[in-house]
C-alpha cells in the first residue's frame, strides 16, 4: 500500500485495510457500479492507478477529501454532510446505503465485506456480479426480484422516517 508521499504502508493487520482497490473511501463496491461493468469504456474503479477512471471519480470530492487516509469512516467528522447526502440518495434510488457498507467495513474488515457483497449481488440466473444501478443484470438481462422488494419497501417510507434513519 502506498501513500501519497510514495511511501510504502503496511496495512492494519486489524481487517486488512485498503488492500481491495475496487471498494472507494465512501463505502461503494466499485465492482458493482456500472461504469465498471461497462464492457465499452470500462473505469477500473476510483483508487485505480493502472488504468482509466472516470471523470466524475477523478473530480469526486469525497475520494479526494485529506481527512481520511482509506476510508471515511476515520474522519473526526463522520458522517459528514456529503457522505450522509450520497447516502441517503443511493439508499432511495438503489437500495444501498453508503453508511452501512463503511461501518460493515470498519467492523469486520475489506475481504469479508467484498464476500458479503458478492453474496448479495451475484445474479442468481447467470452467476455474475450485477450492478446496484441497474434493475436488471447487464450480462443476462434478468431483473433484480430480490433486490427490487427491498427497494419498494425502502421508497415507501415517508421523509420524516427516512431523515430519521439516516440521521
Amino acid at each position: 500500500v502506498w501513500n501519497k508521499k510514495n511511501q510504502y504502508l503496511v496495512p492494519p493487520i486489524k481487517n486488512w485495510m485498503n488492500t481491495i482497490n475496487t471498494i472507494a473511501p465512501c463505502g461503494m463496491n466499485c465492482a458493482l457500479c456500472y461504469a465498471f461493468q461497462d464492457r465499452k469504456k470500462p473505469c477500473s474503479g476510483c483508487r485505480s492507478k493502472m488504468a482509466e477512471v472516470r471523470k466524475n471519480c477523478r473530480n469526486c470530492l469525497i475520494l479526494s477529501c485529506d481527512k481520511k487516509e482509506y476510508y471515511c469512516f476515520e474522519c473526526s467528522i463522520f458522517p459528514c454532510r456529503r457522505l450522509k447526502s450520497l447516502d441517503a440518495r443511493y439508499r432511495i434510488k438503489y437500495g444501498m446505503s453508503m453508511l452501512e457498507n463503511l461501518i460493515f467495513i470498519k467492523e469486520k474488515g475489506e475481504k469479508h465485506f467484498q464476500i458479503a457483497q458478492n453474496q448479495k449481488y451475484t445474479c442468481l440466473d447467470c452467476g455474475n456480479l450485477r450492478t446496484v444501478h441497474y434493475k436488471y443484470c447487464f450480462n443476462c438481462k434478468q431483473e433484480n426480484n430480490h433486490i427490487n422488494k427491498w427497494l419498494i419497501m425502502i421508497r415507501k417510507l415517508n421523509k420524516t422516517e427516512f431523515h430519521q434513519a439516516v440521521a
